[in-house]
């Protein structure tokens, strides 16, 4: 079967046009713009197109121009730890900032920093496609935040042993999914 050349051409046409709608404006930051740390652990980007930059030696914002270490205020409150392992961007401008010593709400609008200190060490976090908010840190429970309250809830998963997750994420039917190692399961 011989297959016309308009076609394959047509194809081509197709999916060059697709591939460049999924380009990106990549940018190389140099040392010289001020970045806290070159080791860079984790990125986000907020509703407003900020990219939220998580080093080893602290917290920076990109606008696409200016680099912005962020450097709190005594007014707004101390980030937990130096080491950002991940950011999470909810509605209504907060920030989520996992750091070793602690759990961080920051308001982007108001500029206040809040740290649930339960949260230490090794957890999980993630969000929901309705920006509800959930993270992992003990055995046999997942932590809801409850925004009416601001505090979290216990949600009780019986046999969930922290030591063996690997990460959870929620998929788009928001049913939450838990990773474990079932390495040892097969010993």
């Amino acid at each position: 079967m011989k297959i016309p050349i308009r076609f394959v051409s047509l194809i081509l046409v197709y999916t060059i046009s697709i591939i460049s709608v999924f380009a990106y404006n990549l940018k190389q930051i140099t040392g010289k713009e001020k970045l806290s740390s070159s080791y860079v652990i984790s990125l986000s980007q907020d509703n407003k197109s900020v990219m939220w930059i998580g080093t080893n030696n602290g917290l920076n914002t990109y606008d696409g121009t200016d680099i912005i270490p962020y450097i709190p205020t005594y007014e707004a409150g101390i980030i937990s730890g130096n080491v950002i392992g991940k950011i999470v961007h909810t509605e209504d401008n907060i920030c989520w900032i996992q750091t070793y010593h602690g759990l961080n709400k920051f308001n982007t609008n108001s500029n206040k920093l809040e740290i649930f200190p339960q949260f230490n060490k090794n957890y999980f976090i993630v969000k929901d496609h309705s920006n509800n908010f959930f993270t992992i840190n003990e055995n046999n429970c997942i932590n809801f935040y409850h925004k009416q309250s601001n505090t979290f809830k216990k949600i009780i998963i019986p046999n969930l042993q922290f030591s063996e997750i690997l990460n959870f994420s929620i998929d788009s039917e928001v049913q939450l999914l838990v990773f474990v190692n079932l390495f040892h399961l097969l010993l």
